[in-house]
C-alpha cells in the first residue's frame, strides 16, 4: 500500500474510482438518493480537475495493488490571518473501511500540511458521523465552531 500526493494524470487514471468513494460518502453521510449522489459527485468531481490543473487542489491518495481505496482532497485557504489546509472531501472505499487507512491517509494530510507550512489543518463533519468524528478526536482535532441549521417548513 502507498499514499502519495497524486498529479493530475494520476486523478485522471483514477477518476471512477474517486466518483464511485464520493458517491458512497454522500449516499451513506447525507438523506440523499443514490441518482442525487451520483449527480453530485460528478460534478465535485469535475471541479476537482479543475482545482488540480490551476493547482489549487491538492490530492493524496492511497493506492493498493494499482488501485485507488481511498483519497484526500485539500486545498490552502487564510483563516484570520493563519494559512490552513482544508480538507475538503476525505473518502475510504467501503471495502477498506475499518483497517485504519483513514487514519494513515490523514497522517500523509498532516505531512503535507507541515511541507507546505501551514499553521492549521481545518474540515467539517457532519454530527452523525460518528465514525469520522471519533477518527479525528483520536488525531487531536478540536471543534472550532459549530455550523448549524434550521429547518423550515416550505409550502409546496
Amino acid at each position: 500500500m502507498e499514499i502519495r500526493r497524486l498529479s493530475l494524470s494520476d486523478y485522471q487514471k483514477y477518476k471512477i474510482e474517486i466518483i464511485n468513494m464520493m458517491e458512497e460518502i454522500y449516499a451513506s453521510n447525507f438523506a440523499i438518493s443514490v441518482s442525487e449522489s451520483k449527480k453530485i459527485a460528478s460534478e465535485k468531481v469535475e471541479n476537482l480537475e479543475k482545482y488540480l490543473d490551476d493547482g489549487s487542489a491538492i490530492l493524496i491518495g492511497c493506492i493498493k495493488d494499482g488501485n485507488l481505496i481511498a483519497f484526500a482532497w485539500l486545498y490552502v485557504h487564510k483563516h484570520f490571518g493563519e494559512k490552513r489546509v482544508h480538507i475538503n472531501q476525505i473518502a475510504v472505499s467501503s471495502s477498506f473501511q475499518g483497517n485504519g487507512i483513514g487514519k494513515k491517509l490523514m497522517l500523509e494530510v498532516e505531512k503535507e500540511a507541515t511541507r507546505i507550512a501551514a499553521d492549521a489543518l481545518d474540515l467539517f463533519v457532519m454530527e452523525s458521523n460518528d465514525v469520522a468524528i471519533k477518527l479525528y478526536d483520536g488525531l487531536n482535532f478540536e471543534t472550532e465552531k459549530r455550523y448549524m441549521i434550521k429547518k423550515l417548513k416550505v409550502n409546496k
